[in-house]
């Protein structure tokens, strides 16, 4: 018997498994996508030779505990520290130094970040990973010339996940001044962990409804909120990218934390990446005012 998709049980709000499945699988969305991979690839070997940096300091135990740091010229300067994509399970910094130029002509020191991926390591583990990051360039960047003025935290995708949940850390706890992070800025960003836990990802995640919960930056808002933050989509992502942005800015906006929430024209998830490397942008724009202070 031929099984009626239209009678297919929902799975989460009104979405099928298939359906479900399809609105998180994003390069499946953008069939373009190995051409970004390459770009950011090839885009990155020309950064790393044409900028002076530090690269892969350890900034923790694990292997992929790795930072890039790109000082701004004119020291103290603010830190922008960026935390990729991959469904924290692919990638790493190493594809992403091509961010560094235009941030470091504008005055400000860029940090790039790797940390463990799923399956290896859990997301409680990734969290604490790029916790560790934030630590490290506080206490010191100073022995690299580093001296931070503000620290923002950007991500795309599931870095955006990461830095919203930075952005909202009591610091204290680790032995830093508040706020150790500024703000936040999210790109694509994935806020409420449910949808990804009832997708094909858990497959390799194994989150369980209680650590999807926790580890969702919607349901810190009311009580742990960034000091502000900047949010962006592209307009051509899937419906649940736009609903997530749409409940997070909601929700941050309750909990009375200033945002800016952008829907890039004529973009994707991946090509809206560029925005934050193109400084006639507003997302460059929106960012640099956070990373300055002048908002």
């Amino acid at each position: 018997m031929v099984s009626d998709p239209a009678r297919a049980p929902s799975v989460y709000r009104t979405f099928t498994q298939d359906a479900l499945d399809a609105q998180y699988n994003f390069r499946a969305h953008v069939p373009e996508h190995p051409a970004f991979f390459d770009r950011w690839g090839a885009d990155s070997v020309s950064a790393r030779a044409a900028l002076a940096g530090h690269l892969d300091i350890a900034y923790g135990a694990h292997p992929r505990q790795r930072l890039d740091v790109f000082p701004a010229v004119q020291q103290p300067a603010p830190v922008l520290l960026f935390l990729h994509g991959g469904y924290w399970q692919a990638l790493s910094k190493d594809w992403f130094r091509w961010l560094a130029s235009p941030w470091t002509a504008a005055n400000t020191t860029m940090a790039l970040a790797s940390y463990g991926l799923c399956p290896d390591v859990s997301l409680n583990d990734i969290l604490r990973h790029v916790t560790e990051a934030v630590v490290w360039l506080h206490r010191h960047g100073a022995e690299i010339g580093v001296m931070p003025t503000r620290l923002v935290v950007a991500g795309h995708s599931a870095g955006g996940q990461l830095a919203a949940l930075l952005a909202g850390m009591d610091w204290t706890v680790h032995g830093l001044a508040r706020p150790a992070v500024a703000g936040a800025v999210c790109i694509s960003g994935l806020y409420d962990l449910e949808p990804i836990r009832l997708s094909y990802l858990n497959r390799t995640l194994h989150l369980t409804q209680e650590a999807a919960y926790h580890l969702s930056p919607l349901h810190w808002a009311a009580d742990r909120p960034p000091s502000a933050c900047v949010l962006a989509a592209g307009a051509w992502e899937t419906q649940e990218v736009h609903r997530q942005q749409t409940d997070y800015a909601a929700a941050l906006r309750r909990a009375g934390t200033p945002v800016t929430a952008l829907t890039v024209p004529a973009t994707h998830h991946f090509s809206v990446l560029d925005e934050l490397a193109t400084p006639d942008r507003a997302l460059f724009g929106t960012a640099a005012t956070l990373l300055h202070g002048t908002g």
